[in-house]
């Protein structure tokens, strides 16, 4: 059976395992800091009910921020699995085209019962794809500026929640307020880089999961939200058991141990810090092998 992703899993955890997980957490204080000024959502953003979109575009914002600062090239794997689709579907085409021939022009050609059959092959909405691909291509070029391809990291962030299954949003990001975006950015750059991974994926057997950042010791994510965290609301404790089971994933995965977890929300400009000394791995993975399957 397929592992659930931590974000679903979180909210149906089994009881022995919630009353681990709020122990470890109400144990320790957790410090709030204030490290940029406050926003909020533009109206059409509210009119449109296009939160989850933000947030998902906040999310590429950032790491192709950082992707520039390292003058790495901004790989998503979403978006590169898209990319590798339609790779194939037109390698299919070019098969079908060479199998025939315009009877006038001696030419290669394609015509609506071969576009069928390639479709029938590999089923995909290739014309949905083509805008957000051609995106990606601008967004993975390090030399391209964060706010000079607002439109195309918008663009590129709805692959994300096409690969889940969502639809993708027509919005103009142009609406959005620059001046809060560079704001967010320049909080970026004060981010340790010395030992960074960017959108790693930490599932495991026991679930499915990727996490927004890993700096140092630091599990980061970011959470873009108009609401304050809150420890009484089990919402926001549910944020912390969700980067305490990716810190178990790369436990599992990598043998590291992660205690430091940190939750920046871009639209308040707060970070949120909490560190578990007592966390203690082996006990934790016990006690998910002895409840699983999750």
């Amino acid at each position: 059976m397929l592992a659930r992703n931590v974000t679903t899993l979180i909210k149906d955890l089994n009881p022995r395992v919630e009353n681990y997980l709020r122990k470890l957490i109400e144990n320790n204080p957790m410090q709030i800091k204030q490290v940029h000024e406050s926003s909020a959502y533009e109206p059409l953003v509210h009119q449109m009910k296009a939160w989850a979109c933000m947030g998902v575009f906040y999310d590429y914002l950032i790491r192709k921020e950082i992707y520039n600062l390292l003058e790495k090239e901004a790989i998503d794997h979403r978006a590169s699995t898209f990319e590798e689709q339609l790779a194939d579907y037109n390698e299919i085409l070019n098969v079908i085209k060479s199998s025939r021939v315009s009877a006038d022009a001696g030419e290669p050609e394609i015509d609506d019962e071969g576009k069928e059959l390639a479709d029938s092959i590999f089923p995909i909405d290739v014309e949905k794809l083509r805008k957000p691909l051609a995106s990606y291509q601008k967004y993975k070029d390090p030399k391209n500026a964060t706010l000079d391809i607002i439109e195309d990291i918008f663009n590129t962030s709805m692959l994300h929640r096409l690969f889940f299954g969502d639809s993708m949003l027509a919005f103009d990001p142009k609406l959005l307020n620059m001046d809060n975006l560079k704001t967010v950015l320049k909080h970026v750059e004060t981010f340790n880089r010395n030992n960074i991974s960017l959108n790693p994926v930490v599932g495991c057997e026991y679930f499915r999961g990727d996490a927004d950042l890993i700096l140092d010791d630091v599990l980061l994510d970011i959470k873009l939200s108009m609401y304050a965290l809150k420890l009484t609301q089990v919402q926001s404790r549910r944020q912390l058991y969700q980067l305490i089971f990716y810190a178990l994933g790369v436990f599992v995965n990598e043998g590291k141990e992660i205690r430091k977890f940190k939750i920046y929300n871009p639209l308040l400009g707060i970070e949120y810090f909490l560190e578990i000394p007592e966390l203690n791995f082996p006990e934790f993975l016990k006690l998910v092998e002895e409840v699983k399957p999750l």
